[in-house]
């Protein structure tokens, strides 16, 4: 028989939720594509520049990194014109260029690189940008980083991996094909 009892959060769990700091709602509007609330809360004066600190969602993220990951190029644009900065790094040493890489969006590639975001930079397992490409089965991106970058067809991670070994590590039959193909033409 219940006795009517209330129930009342304890405050443990309360005092673990108030600890636990999340990510600004700037990031989940960057990553949604959000463009209109994205604007809304610069206006209001959300850093966009802000790092996620939520362990279990992205720690280290900016707006930015998230709006790269998920091939947002309009909010990507917006952050860039109200001070976004390209140069924040996330846990793993990911630029946005990386995090774009990830997403596939080769549009995005193009204006991040435009803007001298580094082909060449490292994480801290060595993935470059198109490393993530491969990994990630992002055919697109992975095309055109052979095509206008083909110094990269054989840059290695700290673990020898070129972008081959990463895709053939994944299983990504249709990459490995793309890239023995590609390198074939490059006279490789």
């Amino acid at each position: 028989m219940c006795r009517g009892r209330h129930h009342s959060p304890s405050p443990r769990r309360s005092s673990q939720r108030q600890q636990r700091p999340r990510p600004h709602p700037l990031h989940f509007a960057s990553k949604g594509g959000h463009l209109e609330v994205v604007k809304i809360l610069v206006e209001r004066q959300a850093n966009v520049n802000a790092k996620a600190k939520d362990t279990s969602v992205a720690f280290g993220v900016t707006p930015l990194h998230w709006a790269c990951q998920h091939g947002r190029a309009n909010v990507a644009d917006f952050l860039l014109r109200h001070g976004a900065r390209m140069d924040i790094l996330d846990q793993r040493n990911r630029s946005v260029l990386h995090a774009a890489s990830e997403g596939g969006d080769v549009q995005l590639i193009r204006m991040l690189l435009s803007l001298g975001a580094d082909v060449s930079a490292r994480d801290i397992d060595g993935l470059r940008p198109i490393h993530l490409a491969a990994k990630a089965r992002k055919t697109m991106a992975l095309e055109f980083y052979v095509q206008d970058y083909p110094e990269l067809v054989n840059v290695q991670t700290d673990t020898g991996l070129t972008p081959l070994g990463v895709a053939s590590q994944q299983g990504h039959k249709d990459l490995v094909t793309l890239l023995l193909s590609l390198s074939e033409g490059n006279g490789d």
